[in-house]
């Protein structure tokens, strides 16, 4: 992958830009494209580190806008594309039209553009299509059970990949990945927000009884992972990334407290009707065959990460 051009969809969000530096610092003559609408993503996450960086290149637009992705794709000879873009927020009707659009009819827009000009596309998806999983790990064969509206519209994304495949044979792989953890995340999700907090005694709100369970990863090892998928990976197969660690909403918020020495007292349920309690769990053995292994152990992430958040300046810019 050393001297092929990426062109990286949403490279300024959390996931995307970790990506985006993992692959330049390992690939000296690689060439990066970033494509970001920057609704999520935040420049600043790359561009203070790589503005003198001639490999990289940072592009606004959105991936809805077809022509803009073509007329890069032309311009700069684009290898393979990479779909890092995202909408999370379902509120309303007009933000749930604008999730789908991004989530399913923007990987319909790149699927395609890689038809026509026969490229490659690796679609970064959740576990959460899966679903809640009581008994049993979701493999890449389970089928889709998705409980929110996020999740539906990233298995719509998924299905529109494997009809792609399924048609016109294209060059496409499908990455579900579990929940991740890192640095430059921003401070609404839970792990940084419980820092935070905790860090000004502050309290850590839990939805309900705090028993809604999720599968964590460091976002370096996920950065590893995709890096393995493209180097080794099968194009039309999907894989699942998660690490086999799980944890209760309750006990990252007692785990952060104790870490800090906070009391336990600052934990505040509260109730919210629309949240259930939900397990999500994946099987990641077919990744790990291709000689993929997350390196983070949770307790070595959680202590890197409340070092990187204490100091506010990391993410008061």
């Amino acid at each position: 992958m050393n001297e092929e051009k990426l062109l990286i969809i949403g490279g300024s969000g959390f996931l995307g830009s970790h990506f985006i530096k993992y692959t330049l610092k390992k690939y000296p003559y690689i060439k990066i494209f970033n494509y970001d609408s920057l609704l999520i993503g935040d420049v600043q996450n790359l561009s203070e580190s790589l503005k003198d960086d001639e490999r990289y290149k940072f592009v606004q637009g959105d991936i809805k806008n077809v022509d803009n992705i073509e007329e890069i794709i032309k311009s700069y000879q684009i290898d393979i594309i990479i779909n890092f873009a995202v909408e999370y927020n379902y509120e309303d009707a007009k933000e749930s039209l604008l999730g789908f659009e991004t989530n399913a009819i923007g990987v319909l827009n790149l699927l395609f553009l890689i038809k026509k000009y026969n490229l490659k596309l690796l679609q970064i998806s959740t576990a959460q299509i899966f679903g809640s999983r009581d008994y049993d790990d979701s493999t890449e064969e389970s089928k889709f059970s998705p409980n929110n509206l996020y999740a539906a519209s990233k298995a719509s994304g998924n299905l529109v990949c494997q009809a792609y495949i399924e048609s016109y044979n294209v060059k496409v792989m499908v990455a579900n990945i579990c929940h991740i953890m890192g640095t430059y995340q921003s401070t609404d999700h839970i792990i940084p927000q419980f820092i935070i907090n905790a860090l000004h005694d502050k309290k850590l709100q839990i939805k309900n009884d705090g028993l809604n369970m999720r599968e964590w990863m460091y976002v370096d090892d996920s950065s590893r992972g995709i890096d393995i998928l493209l180097e080794r990976g099968v194009w039309g197969e999907s894989y699942n990334m998660g690490s086999n660690i799980r944890k209760a909403d309750l006990d990252l918020a007692n785990i952060i407290l104790k870490k800090l020495n906070k009391p336990e007292s600052l934990i505040e349920h509260v109730v919210d009707i629309k949240t259930t309690n939900n397990k999500y769990s994946i099987n990641s053995d077919k990744l790990k065959g291709l000689g993929w292994e997350p390196v983070f152990d949770f307790d070595q992430a959680i202590n890197r990460l409340i070092e990187w958040y204490s100091d506010e300046s990391n993410f008061t810019k």
